[in-house]
Parts: C-alpha cells; sequence; structure tokens
C-alpha cells in the first residue's frame, strides 16, 4: 500500500464475545484471525518506528488482560516455530 501499512486476509473473527475482548475498537473496524508464526515470519520488518510511551497504569494492565480469544485460566497456545 503506498501509506505502508499492511493488509492482512484470514477468517473473519464474529463472536460477540470475542469482539468484547478488544481494546479501543474504531466504528467501520473489522477483525480477522492470523496465525502468529505468519507475523512473526513474514512480516515486513523495514518499517520506520517511533517509540510510544506508556505509564505505569497502562503497562501494568498490559499483565492483567486474557489473551484474545482464550479464555481466562486456559494455558497460552504453544508457540509454532518455522522449519528449518
Amino acid at each position: 500500500m503506498k501509506t505502508g501499512d499492511v493488509v492482512v486476509q484470514g477468517d473473519a473473527v464474529t463472536d460477540p464475545d470475542e469482539i468484547a475482548q478488544l481494546r479501543k475498537v474504531e466504528p467501520g473496524e473489522g477483525f480477522v484471525t492470523v496465525p502468529r508464526a505468519l507475523l512473526a515470519d513474514f512480516a515486513p520488518r523495514d518499517a520506520e518506528r517511533e517509540p510510544v510511551l506508556i505509564g505505569l497504569d497502562e503497562f501494568e494492565d498490559l499483565f492483567d488482560l486474557p489473551a484474545h480469544g482464550l479464555p481466562a485460566g486456559d494455558p497460552p497456545p504453544v508457540p509454532l516455530r518455522r522449519a528449518e
């Protein structure tokens, strides 16, 4: 894309309970699932980034939220590894 953004394709997330777990949802946004390994292994790495500093309260909240798509208390899935 000319903006430098990345467009992803995946299965639509339509379950209201899963969508309710998302934060800062903007009107008109849609959500798809993408395998974590796909993003980690194939996402462009040449993006220029500016660090965004957050406060301690927001930082602590990162550890209180369940992972998207997992009910609280379930163990996280085993990360996929790329075949060598």
